[in-house]
């Protein structure tokens, strides 16, 4: 039969171009919504670790390392503001 002709190479290639197509909006249809529950897993989890900061910053305090420390408690600060703000969102989801 030989080889096809132009015409028909090029409804092939649009065809698998449309196919393409098709399947990334399927794709991006397919998006999570994050749920209450899990911001408030998050948020949790920011909380545990800003305790766990906390506790390093007080370690370190009064030893030549008391520098860091003051960093740790910034550090420390930040992490129950964005506690906060996760809370705020997550009531803001309910």
């Amino acid at each position: 039969m030989g080889r096809p002709s132009r015409h028909r190479r090029r409804r092939r290639g649009s065809y698998r171009h449309h196919h393409q197509g098709k399947k990334l909006s399927a794709l991006a249809s397919v998006r999570r919504v994050i749920s209450a529950a899990e911001l408030s897993s998050i948020e949790t989890a920011v909380g545990e670790l800003g305790t766990r900061v906390a506790q390093a910053a007080d370690e370190l305090m009064g030893t030549p390392n008391e520098d860091v420390g003051v960093e740790l408690y910034e550090v420390e600060r930040s992490l129950r503001m964005a506690r906060r703000r996760l809370a705020q969102a997550t009531e803001a989801l309910r």
